[in-house]
């Protein structure tokens, strides 16, 4: 089918899955029965086998998040981010690095408000929050997806950490508060204010894949000045494969600093560090339990960050100083535990 187009490269992946897993770039005929024999009928991180794969026209360029809230059609940003991935033709693979929040203005940005804000129009999202994730390419940006709902994981949390107003503080202010905050950002050209400079970071394996023999050195990392979380997902005894996709990320850190160099300096030892053997991993590798057992095929489930969520002590950034005063209160919801819980009271 994709032959009588004839345009290469193309991209490969599962119509339900999530985080780059299963997504080949496709150079040629053997490229594209490669990835169908290695995806179709596999596992996916979100738990469904592929019973069909999706084949996309490939767009050359970066791709950005822009998390949005609307109110009765009026649109503000609360947050625009920017991934960093490595493609690497060897592996046909797609893998993520980091996302680093940006300041809320420049040419770039400017361009991804315009367009998303038509897109939020056309697609009739009045009201609530929208996550897009859009491609800049040579012809201008091209949205890939978008989704009524809040930035997943820990993307409202690293909001508030860099901008000192997280999305779902939004949407709490709109429920509760008359919208007051949000008609004060409406009035500030629409955009949040950039308190501090703030990443998620992947622990990436491009070594060979084994099995973890000794911890990973979570307190080296921690004493980086921008860092301010670090969750592993691979422990000793388990087994540790190659990264080629964001199911195979070995962790994830957090980071935030008032300065932009001192992220990437971090960021740059980590790499460092990886480069030098950071995981101590054993070879040859033993036979393992079969729940360790690396899986058959290039799909293994998702790593257990997506499955939980792992409360930490953040470092705030200060609320920002346009907000109306007086209006402001805190919110707190005490849940002292999931199970039989009739309500929640504000």
């Amino acid at each position: 089918w994709q032959a009588q187009w004839g345009r290469w490269p193309v991209v490969i992946k599962p119509a339900e899955s999530g985080g780059t897993d299963g997504v080949y770039m496709c150079f040629n005929e053997a490229d594209v029965r490669s990835a169908v024999g290695k995806e179709l009928g596999v596992l996916n991180c979100n738990g469904v086998v592929n019973d069909k794969l999706l084949v996309q026209e490939y767009l050359d360029g970066d791709e950005y998040i822009v998390n949005t809230v609307s109110y009765e059609g009026e649109h503000v940003i609360s947050g625009i981010l920017v991934y960093q991935k490595r493609k690497d033709p060897a592996t046909k693979s797609i893998t993520w690095e980091n996302t680093r929040f940006l300041e809320p203005h420049g040419k770039i940005q400017d361009q991804l408000v315009e367009y998303t804000f038509r897109c939020l129009n056309a697609l009739g999202i009045r009201h609530g929050a929208a996550h897009s994730e859009i491609m800049m390419t040579a012809d201008g940006p091209c949205m890939v997806e978008t989704g009524a709902r809040m930035h997943g994981l820990k993307g409202p949390k690293i909001t508030e950490l860099a901008t000192g107003l997280g999305t779902h503080e939004l949407l709490v202010d709109i429920a509760v508060n008359e919208a007051r905050v949000f008609k004060a950002i409406l009035k500030q050209n629409y955009r949040y204010v950039l308190k501090k400079f703030s990443f998620e970071t992947g622990l990436l394996n491009f070594g060979p894949d084994g099995i973890l023999a000794e911890p990973i050195d979570v307190q080296r990392i921690r004493s980086l000045p921008s860092v301010v979380d670090v969750k592993e997902t691979v422990k000793v005894g388990q087994y540790m494969p190659t990264t080629r996709d964001l199911a195979t990320v070995v962790g994830v850190i957090t980071q935030v600093f008032p300065t932009l160099e001192q992220c990437l300096a971090d960021i740059a030892q980590i790499r460092k560090w990886e480069a030098e053997g950071f995981y101590v991993l054993e070879k040859p590798k033993p036979a393992a339990p079969a729940a360790l057992a690396p899986p058959k095929g290039p799909s293994p489930k998702c790593s257990p960050m997506y499955a939980a969520n792992h409360p930490v002590p953040f470092q705030l950034s200060p609320k920002p100083s346009f907000l109306p005063a007086g209006e402001v209160g805190e919110l707190k919801l005490h849940l002292d535990s999931m199970e039989d819980l009739p309500e929640a009271t504000i």
